[in-house]
């Protein structure tokens, strides 16, 4: 029943822990992964987390940033193929951001056919005006199909013995809206955790995955041709807008306004590649 222990609390957010050994994640396909989220959140030690080893470099709070480029690891969990693709984390500390956008645009083209999840690292106490902008820029990066594979995960979860949560997620609006977007998927991890502990964190998000895939199971992953996607849905919604006489400016349904977004910015990223391909074949030179 809901509210007791092992039950399900109507957020995805497991009451049991469930260890690698538990019978309700076994040996299966393997799962692909990639992290996103805003600089210093601790994307890269989440990663190293999942993975059980210490293969994405980091530095402690307070530091800059490390990660300059995307970087796949795997690792064999249980028998089944984990896979995992850090990326460099928004508001770098030494990098544009336009530069850091066409690098995070990159990461699903490190799978085939592409990610199950794309996790969207957070820190529990900093959801501020940075925070809505990385959420918005991943919108932005991927479109409107990307909230069907996301999954909210809070680091630093060993700070969350006063506040639950549950009580974070419901007490700031836009962070609310932001997980409803998700379908209610989130949870925390402690970094620092090792031996059982980290095992049980690890077999949580592994079985939220796993719950995830099935849901998606007519399109168990996001892959390269929906971020390709943006500007045509762009078009298409524009030109019906046309045709049904709200195309001026201010009769625009929020979803075409948030489609113009994803244009112009799909318009930016394929710019930088070619830029950053001009520069190669120079080099080359």
């Amino acid at each position: 029943p809901e509210g007791q222990l092992g039950g399900y609390n109507g957020h995805m957010l497991l009451t049991r822990p469930f260890f690698l050994s538990s019978p309700l994640w076994v040996a299966g396909p393997e799962r692909r992964i990639v992290l996103v989220g805003r600089s210093r959140n601790g994307i890269s030690a989440t990663g190293n987390t999942i993975l059980g080893s210490k293969v994405f470099e980091f530095e402690g709070p307070g530091f800059g940033a490390v990660t300059q480029a995307c970087q796949k690891e795997e690792a064999q969990l249980k028998d089944r193929k984990v896979v995992v693709v850090d990326t460099p984390g928004f508001f770098h500390s030494s990098r544009p951001q336009e530069d850091i956008v066409a690098e995070v645009s990159k990461c699903v083209n490190f799978y085939s056919p592409g990610p199950q999840v794309i996790l969207h690292v957070m820190h529990p106490s900093c959801f501020f005006e940075d925070e809505i902008f990385v959420a918005q820029q991943i919108k932005e990066i991927f479109g409107l199909k990307a909230k069907d594979y996301t999954i909210l995960l809070f680091t630093h979860k060993e700070y969350l013995e006063v506040e639950s949560l549950e009580y974070i997620v419901s007490f700031d609006e836009n962070l609310k809206g932001l997980n409803a977007e998700c379908g209610n998927r989130y949870l925390a991890f402690d970094n620092n955790a090792e031996g059982a502990k980290q095992e049980a964190q690890v077999a949580e998000l592994m079985t939220m995955i796993d719950d995830l895939v099935r849901k998606n199971r007519y399109a168990p992953c996001y892959t390269e041709d929906m971020m390709n996607e943006l500007p045509n849905q762009g078009v298409n919604l524009a030109q019906s807008a046309i045709e049904t006489g709200g195309g001026e400016p201010e009769t625009l349904n929020k979803e075409l306004k948030y489609l113009i977004v994803n244009v112009l910015t799909a318009a930016r990223i394929y710019l930088l590649k070619i830029g950053e391909m001009i520069r190669h074949l120079r080099r080359r030179k």
